[in-house]
Order: C-alpha cells, then structure tokens, then sequence
C-alpha cells in the first residue's frame, strides 16, 4: 500500500490558526482548506484511490481521520507513546524507544512487531517475524504539476487578505513525501489494523513536524 501527502499546503506562519467549525460533523476542524490534511491512498500502479483525511487535531495531543480502514484516532498516551483506535475500541500501540534505532508496535497482548530504525523518521524501517515482515519506506520528491494555485510562500497579511474561497485553494509548495507499507507472510494481526496503525502514526510524525517547523520557523 502506497499513500502520499501531496504538499505541505499551509502558510508558513502556523499550520492550525485557519482552523473552523463543521457543523455537520460538529468538530473543529484543523483547516478550513480541502487540500490540506490529505494523504492520497495510492494502488500498484501508484494511480490516486483512495484518501486518508485528518479532520480534527490538537497539536501532538490527537489526530482524527478517515481512513479506508475506517475512522481512526492517534493519540499521545506518553512522551514518544502513541494508541489507535477505532470507534473508541484500541486497535494497536507504537511505542518509540528514545534510546537507539527500535520502535514497537504492538497489538494485543504477545501480538508485536519490532522495527529496526527510528519510526520518527519513516524513510526505511523493517519488521521481521518467524512467519512474515513488515516494511515501510519513505522518499520526498516535487510534483511535476504542482496545479495554477501553488504559492511558494505567503505572509499572514496576504493571507488575510485573501476570500474564503481564495484560502481553500492555496497550496503552498510543490513537494510531497510517499510512503509504500509492504506486508509479507503471516503477521501477528489483521492487515486493515497494521495498515490503520502504521498509516496514522506516519500522518501524525509528519502533521506534527510540520507543525513544529512552522511553528519555530
């Protein structure tokens, strides 16, 4: 399974200020623009099927979202500790060891699998077990057609300054970063769930670094 988030499509100044209510939903959604909080569910021949969307966030506390493996929340249980669930039921834990290049997620109890790299990062991880394995690998790149409402960068005044219909346009950069997970064998869990785990904690890593560089920067 491949998945991609197509841009880093907020203004430099802060990813969550544009944030409003959805009365439908009846959430508060972390951004007003359609694009943004997008992950593209690609399939083999890496053509667009599908959607991961973060509709509700605060921070690195928790992230919302619908998934094809249905609605799905992370939230932060510790320092560098991270729970998903489905309809409020647990369906898997990552667990990040701060010392050395390991991280665990586990599912129910003896149902592990141990990566070898730091799962904050992404870009090559491996999980090997005595029937199956697990892989993810990340790469970043730029969108040949990046579409006529790119925006290489914007000030808060010139984004205030814009419609509403104006800011639910704008992407700001042409890049974007890819992820193929890889399951072979017999694993300790469902597909759906370790798919549905490993998606939601990439889309938290890489929401909340983009928070942070915004953030600071």
């Amino acid at each position: 399974m491949d998945f991609k988030y197509s841009s880093l499509g907020s203004p430099a100044w802060t990813p969550f200020e544009d944030s409003e209510y959805d009365k439908e939903r009846g959430v508060q959604l972390c951004s007003k623009r359609p694009r943004n909080r997008r992950f593209e569910v690609l399939n083999e021949q890496l053509e667009t099927h599908g959607e991961i969307v973060i509709h509700t966030c605060h921070q690195n506390e928790f992230y919302n979202g619908s998934t094809p493996w249905g609605e799905l929340e992370i939230k932060r249980v510790g320092l560098t500790n991270y729970e998903v669930f489905r309809r409020s039921i647990a369906i898997g834990a990552i667990k990040e060891r701060l010392s050395g290049m390991k991280a665990i997620v586990s599912f129910q109890p003896g149902q592990e699998l141990l990566f070898k790299g730091r799962m904050l990062w992404y870009s090559h991880i491996r999980a090997q077990t005595e029937s199956g394995a697990v892989s993810i690998k990340g790469e970043s790149g730029r969108r040949t057609n990046p579409g006529p409402n790119q925006q290489a960068s914007m000030s808060r005044k010139d984004y205030r300054s814009l419609t509403e219909s104006q800011k639910k346009e704008l992407i700001e950069t042409d890049l974007y970063a890819q992820w193929r997970i890889s399951l072979y064998g017999l694993l300790p869990a469902r597909d759906d769930d370790i798919l549905g785990v490993l998606a939601m904690g990439i889309c938290r890593s890489v929401l909340y670094a983009e928070y942070v560089a915004k953030t600071i920067g």
